[in-house]
């Protein structure tokens, strides 16, 4: 497997992160656990990153941290060389639960990020209904969430988070509430979205498929329950990909079977050496 090689000056640096949380237990006693441990890598300006792990493995306290939406116990994240205090303009997240306003039409969802920011009205309208265009929902700007199947709510949620124009898109498992059919819709648009999208944007997503890792990502990062990072694994495919494409390449099929057989004795809760 090709190994990633950091570059310079990356827009992602999580050094040395370890992100503990105390639980209590039976009301009386106090417990540690540990989400993620020393963990550092760097992430490149424009790259779509892929996080694959077994659940509990610390995906989502990653993605999460680097949104600002948490604090590491120790070590530090760092956007473009500044360190993450707190949320910011800078990233936006896509949550797998839609987390739409059931009282906005579907535009003013995409708006209401605009709002938080202080944007003026009329750049707010032209920059929702930009995004909503780029993700494929014109003519249902004053729809309300329920009236849109899932596939169109998530649509919304991706063209709230671009509407605010971040340099980094956070998604958590945006497509796993989706059928499988819906589910491979979402993927194809996802990659014509951030390939079209201005300022090409830098996408980091957490899956448990390994599927939709290979189809969408630059680069797979493949997490440990010994919470830190087990492979980085830069993916030879080129752009543009069609699933039914990749499915029959061979180098896919090599990569699938390398992840399967590292991932394997993660869901088992065994511990597997990194592979060379």
């Amino acid at each position: 497997m090709q190994i990633h090689n950091n570059g310079h000056n990356p827009l992602v640096q999580v050094q040395n992160v370890t992100k503990q949380y105390t639980k209590t237990i039976g009301g009386t006693r106090t417990q540690t656990v540990t989400a993620l441990a020393q963990l550092t890598l760097n992430i490149q300006a424009g790259e779509f990153v892929a996080i694959l792990g077994a659940s509990g493995c610390g995906k989502t306290t990653l993605l999460r941290l680097i949104a600002g939406l948490t604090m590491p116990t120790e070590g530090r994240i760092l956007i473009d060389g500044v360190p993450v205090s707190g949320p910011g303009p800078d990233r936006a997240v896509v949550f797998q639960d839609f987390r739409l306003l059931p009282w906005r039409t579907c535009l003013a969802n995409v708006e209401f990020g605009m709002e938080l920011l202080g944007i003026s009205t009329a750049q707010r309208r032209e920059r929702a209904l930009e995004a909503i265009a780029l993700v494929g929902l014109r003519g249902w700007e004053t729809y309300y969430p329920a009236e849109l199947s899932g596939g169109m709510q998530q649509r919304v949620g991706i063209a709230r988070a671009l509407a605010v124009n971040p340099r980094l898109l956070l998604m958590d498992e945006p497509f796993g509430a989706l059928d499988a059919i819906t589910r491979s819709q979402m993927q194809q648009e996802l990659m014509q979205i951030v390939a079209n999208a201005a300022h090409h944007k830098t996408v980091i997503f957490v899956t448990h498929s390994i599927d939709e890792a290979l189809i969408l990502a630059d680069r797979v990062l493949v997490m440990t329950r010994g919470r830190s990072l087990l492979e980085d694994i830069t993916l030879p495919f080129e752009r543009p990909r069609r699933q039914s494409e990749l499915l029959t390449d061979s180098a896919y099929i090599e990569v699938k079977q390398h992840l399967l057989s590292v991932l394997e004795p993660e869901s088992t809760g065994q511990q597997s050496a990194p592979q060379p």
